[in-house]
């Protein structure tokens, strides 16, 4: 009796099966759509500064670098709207990116073989051992195109994977261990509707800050880095009061994951990661920087190992080793900004000899500059501004050295004209 109700749940499963589409998640075609709108900003802006200072190397090199980015966004697009992988009960209609689109019927099909290492990316094969088409998690309609195959006498196989495959496996599946811990902890303290709320909240959020990212860049360099400083550690702060709802790669297996989580606002953070590195740095004296930034990462931590404890969270040691890195990363891009926005004490100028000038091995346009300077008669390499560099045409000559002393103890030095 057992085995006749089992067999008529699979012949309803297949009778209301009719039609499945495997196609591009839409939420890659808005990262495609954005792309290529800041992709045409950055481009407008770094074209008029190669243009204004002469650079045909770097009009030449950003130039085609937009070209290379353009061309692969587009093709994410017209990827979206085109390849599909539609299954019927009559079979499987394959429409690639480009090419002629193909049919195959059930009984053509070999297996589906399942590559869990590969972004359980899944790979259809024939009869003949012959690669038909392959789609993985960045892609939805999956759950029914796997009930359409099972249903229709399609095996799916597992990659068979060495030893260490086996090793990354555990360590995702102990990964996989955690979120689930981390949504029982959320439901026992939220509600889906405020989890929506808060979605919400954090989708106007980054569209802001995106703007104030791009506003920016038009902002003197002090004004800048006080932005962009800002930006950072206020990420931050979002991320420990939303912990650990707020997750830097949203969890996509199962439907509690995407529902009882949402993205940290990363593009943003990436952008002003990015813009405060490559901002002039500070000339510090007797590395007071570093014991700024112990400090500095002590309180970060603190403060995150405090909301744990209340909170009543066990975390992993792989995930608090994973968001300590992060917390270096934004001491090591904000130590400079924060001690300088918030120094207050006169300066102390003094005149000194710049010998020699010098570049940054980095990419054109976003250079670092030096220049040699003797300091209480010992020759120092100090970071200066591109306009010093650029200025400096006849050395050795005499500059400016101006001292500085921020609230938090920290002693630094600028070099002007």
């Amino acid at each position: 009796m057992a085995k006749k109700n089992k067999n008529t749940k699979d012949n309803l499963q297949k009778s209301y099966f009719s039609r499945a589409i495997i196609k591009t998640k839409k939420v890659n075609l808005y990262i495609f759509f954005i792309g290529l709108i800041f992709n045409a900003i950055f481009a407008m802006i770094a074209n008029n500064i190669a243009i204004s200072k002469n650079d045909g190397v770097m009009l030449v090199t950003c130039t085609v670098m937009e070209i290379i980015i353009t061309v692969v966004l587009t093709y994410g697009i017209i990827k979206y709207y085109r390849r599909k992988i539609i299954l019927t009960n009559e079979g499987v209609e394959y429409i690639p990116t480009f090419g002629k689109r193909k049919n195959y019927l059930y009984r053509e099909i070999g297996f589906v073989q399942l590559d869990k290492m590969n972004d359980e990316n899944y790979t259809i094969f024939s009869k003949e051992g012959k690669k038909i088409a392959s789609f993985n998690n960045g892609y939805e309609g999956i759950e029914e195109a796997i009930i359409a195959f099972k249903g229709n006498g399609v095996e799916i196989k597992e990659k068979e994977n060495g030893k260490f495959d086996n090793w990354i496996l555990n360590t995702r599946n102990k990964i996989e261990k955690n979120r689930e811990d981390e949504i029982k902890h959320i439901k026992r303290k939220d509600r889906l509707a405020q989890i929506n709320k808060e979605k919400e909240m954090i989708r106007k959020l980054n569209i802001a800050m995106w703007a104030i990212s791009i506003v920016a860049l038009f902002l003197g360099t002090r004004i800048r880095s006080i932005v962009w400083s800002a930006e950072l550690l206020f990420i931050w702060g979002l991320y420990i009061y939303l912990y650990p709802k707020m997750v830097v790669e949203l969890p996509t297996k199962t439907k509690d994951g995407r529902e009882f989580h949402y993205e940290i606002p990363y593009a943003s953070a990436i952008i002003a990661l990015f813009m405060l590195y490559n901002l002039p740095k500070l000339n510090y004296v007797n590395h007071s920087e570093i014991k700024f930034g112990v400090i500095y990462f002590l309180i970060l931590f603190s403060i995150y190992m405090i909301m744990l404890k209340k909170r009543g969270i066990r975390e992993k040691t792989s995930k608090m080793a994973t968001v300590a890195m992060a917390m270096l990363l934004i001491i090591v891009c904000t130590t400079d900004h924060l001690n300088n926005a918030l120094t207050f004490t006169p300066e102390n100028h003094e005149t000194v000899i710049a010998l020699e000038k010098d570049t940054s091995r980095s990419t054109k346009g976003l250079r670092r500059y030096y220049a040699d300077v003797v300091i209480d008669g010992k020759k120092e390499n100090a970071s200066i501004s591109a306009a010093i560099y650029n200025s400096l045409e006849n050395l050795p000559e005499t500059v400016v050295k101006c001292n500085r002393k921020s609230i938090f103890g920290c002693e630094y030095y600028k070099i002007h004209r």
